[in-house]
């Protein structure tokens, strides 16, 4: 497959923003953050975190409540759309979100890692 082709299927366009960045802050710390972005008339909330000595304290639920709100005033969008953890799914549940999808994510790094090390010993090459 040729670069050019890759490009169209990368769905880059989802990532030339509008995109807006929030943090909340409690006792001058960073505790929770997350991103919304307004894709096709929908605003995409994505990457919302909470430090783990935070967690279960409301601070995803207040911080995605001000996100939503700041979307709706801003480009008027009627529907959110995010992906959830298993950990912040109980949180957008209550919060009225409901699951339409799932799916699996796989990560590499380990098996990455662990190719590299065998190839530096020597290892796996002919």
């Amino acid at each position: 497959m040729e670069s050019k082709d890759v490009a169209e299927l990368t769905c880059a366009g989802l990532w030339g923003g509008p995109n807006h960045g929030f943090l909340l802050y409690a006792e001058g710390t960073a505790v929770a953050g997350g991103s919304a972005s307004f894709v096709e008339g929908v605003s995409y909330i994505g990457w919302m975190a909470t430090l783990p000595e935070y967690r279960g304290r409301g601070f995803a639920e207040a911080l995605l409540r001000h996100m939503d709100e700041f979307m709706r005033r801003r480009y008027g969008v009627k529907e959110t759309v995010l992906h959830a953890t298993e950990m912040g799914r109980p949180v957008y549940e209550r919060m009225g979100f409901r699951a339409v999808d799932e799916f699996v994510a796989y990560c590499a790094h380990r098996a990455i890692e662990r190719r590299e090390m065998e190839l530096s010993m020597g290892e796996g090459t002919q």
